[in-house]
């Protein structure tokens, strides 16, 4: 097309842009102050007459010197803003946790299960343990810090976790943990702890003991004497 004033512009596109196509010098001048005179804008796509073209809060020319797109408000397409945005060009994902599957508890004893939790961009800030449902665990804790809230300073990309229980009445509890990162994204697991009975208190489930009541009879003697094998003193 025509290119009136020689500056290798076209006419037509100067006056779509909002550069004057009588002028040689204005593909380098940086008409809105921005940091990015009038040829760069056109070549990035942004506006030469708005300094912000996306309105993410960031001037073009800062864009261009942090890598960031001018013309896109969340250059990573993680739903943050590029003002706010820790890692404006590294897409933000919420922290994953490893099912550990179902726990299994003997009743009265303590036992430590480890929870695995990874985050893709490295930011996870914080893990929290809550019940959910059942009869309730006697101790539920972080083994570190000692309580059900665990916090990352700076935050981590990946932990294993180890978590203590104990169980002080049979049943299927339900309990949750959640993790969250550095931005807020935050996802949950629920897990489940079966507290299997121990009527003798002697580490093994009743399911598993020769002697339930710890008598000292075998519970198939108890069944040939016809005494109760559940009560030590028939």
């Amino acid at each position: 097309g025509k290119d009136e004033d020689g500056d290798r512009f076209d006419d037509a596109s100067e006056l779509v842009s909002g550069m004057d196509p009588e002028r040689l010098d204005d593909p380098q001048a940086d008409l809105d102050l921005d940091g990015l005179d009038a040829a760069a804008e056109i070549a990035a796509g942004t506006r030469i007459d708005r300094p912000d073209t996306d309105g993410d809060g960031l001037t073009d020319g800062a864009e261009a010197i942090a890598g960031t797109d001018p013309a896109k408000a969340d250059t990573d397409g993680d739903g943050l803003r590029d003002d706010r945005d820790p890692r404006p060009t590294v897409a933000n994902t919420a922290p994953v946790l490893v099912d550990p599957g179902l726990i299994r508890l003997v009743e009265g004893l303590v036992r430590t299960n480890t929870l695995r939790v990874t985050d893709a961009d490295g930011d996870l800030e914080r893990l929290t343990l809550a019940t959910a449902s059942g009869p309730g665990l006697a101790v539920f804790r972080f083994v570190a810090g000692g309580s059900a809230v665990l916090e990352f300073a700076p935050a981590v990309p990946s932990v294993d976790a180890p978590v203590v229980l104990r169980g002080e009445v049979p049943g299927t509890n339900r309990f949750t943990v959640t993790a969250r990162d550095g931005v807020g994204l935050t996802s949950a697991l629920g897990v489940s702890v079966v507290v299997d009975p121990d009527l003798d208190r002697d580490g093994v489930a009743d399911a598993d003991d020769p002697d339930v009541d710890g008598d000292g009879l075998a519970n198939a003697d108890e069944g040939t004497r016809g005494t109760d094998p559940r009560n030590p003193d028939t």
